[in-house]
């Protein structure tokens, strides 16, 4: 019991500490130091997001080609098992 609330405590004062210090803004996001930098509100607000776009514009054009052509693969070889499932399940004549 004694040992948790010493912890809790460590991290209440870690919190205050990391607020004293600047590394949250008055809104109570991080702080990363860009402040002459004009920030969007909204859906870019979001750090998230941010990354999500860095990542998008990283994406190189033969990297969507591969990704295109394995997904017709999959549909082919889809197709192509379906069709040799139709085969495999008609009645011989033996």
């Amino acid at each position: 019991m004694y040992a948790e609330a010493v912890a809790q405590e460590d991290l209440t004062c870690d919190f205050i500490d990391s607020i004293v210090m600047g590394n949250y803004n008055e809104m109570g996001e991080i702080d990363m130091g860009d402040s002459n930098v004009e920030r969007q509100r909204g859906w870019f607000s979001n750090l998230y997001a941010q990354r999500y776009g860095e990542s998008v514009s990283k994406v190189t054009p033969l990297q969507v080609f591969g990704l295109i052509a394995s997904m017709a693969a999959v549909g082919t070889l889809a197709m192509w098992s379906m069709t040799l499932h139709k085969s495999l399940t008609k009645a011989g004549p033996w």
